[in-house]
């Protein structure tokens, strides 16, 4: 891959709070078009060829699947519940800009195990190795910084790429059901006693240690558990990750569709 094709230009726009403080913008990455030609030709026959290997629980960048169908299922997964005198306790998670720190030797062990060798896993090195971006604003711009970590910002094969690296987070949920949209991730699992609260932990525990191993940070500061329920007397348990308590709320916006937990929860918060 050419090293002038894997320059990016980088326009940071503003989002919200003080305008002198650079966490208040989003940064908006312009790549050569070029080098978006040649990725969609890859990505065509790459995608076609790996999309049955691709978690069903997985909603982002997939074909056919949106924040609709991610919503869809886990409301119908609620109202299953639902219809039993019982709770579902949903964990919601959050990570820390999840697409810039994806691990390049991580991610390009993932590429290898999914069954890309020889000339194109070579190629795939070169393309996620090696890069680096330039902020470009009002006319001017700043030196050219490396890259070390995370999938290329604007371009065809990132999201792919991350979907590759998250695809075995599901090995660590044995007793819960997960859903997710690209890095936005529901954890769903009925509790009927004290011991299912317990395995949920346990589950919590493994996707911890997950993250750990692949260098995801969670922001457990806007992690939340909702707890829906028809029962006057839920079971409230206390999860943790990293030993911190997750919030517990009584709504929620998720994928931008706001969530209420029943109005029986409310002496419980």
């Amino acid at each position: 891959m050419p090293r002038i094709w894997k320059s990016a230009y980088v326009t940071p726009i503003y989002k919200k709070g003080p305008n002198d403080q650079v966490d208040n913008y989003r940064p908006i990455s312009k790549l050569c078009l070029f080098a978006k030609v040649l990725e969609r030709i890859v990505y065509d026959q790459l995608y076609a060829a790996l999309k049955h290997t691709l978690s069903f629980q997985q909603h982002g960048f997939v074909n056919g699947r949106s924040t609709t169908t991610n919503l869809i299922l886990c409301s119908d997964y609620l109202s299953e519940h639902m219809s039993e005198p019982s709770q579902v306790d949903v964990v919601y998670t959050d990570y820390s800009k999840c697409f810039d720190r994806i691990d390049h030797l991580l991610l390009l062990h993932k590429i290898q195990s999914v069954g890309i060798r020889s000339n194109l896993y070579r190629w795939f090195t070169s393309y996620v190795q090696n890069r680096s971006e330039t902020v470009a604003l009002n006319g001017y711009t700043s030196k050219a910084m490396p890259i070390p970590s995370g999938v290329p910002q604007g371009s065809l094969l990132g999201p792919l790429l991350f979907n590759i690296f998250v695809n075995d987070i599901i090995t660590c949920f044995k007793y819960s059901k997960i859903i997710f949209y690209a890095d936005d991730m529901t954890i769903l699992s009925p509790i009927t006693s004290l011991e299912s609260a317990y395995h949920l932990q346990e589950d919590l525990g493994r996707f911890e240690n997950y993250c750990l191993y692949n260098k995801l940070d969670l922001n457990i500061s806007k992690c939340y558990i909702c707890t829906y329920t028809r029962k006057t007397k839920p079971i409230i348990f206390r999860y943790t990750i990293k030993h911190i308590d997750i919030t517990r709320v009584k709504t929620i916006r998720d994928l931008g569709s706001s969530r209420v937990c029943l109005s029986s929860m409310e002496s419980y918060l």
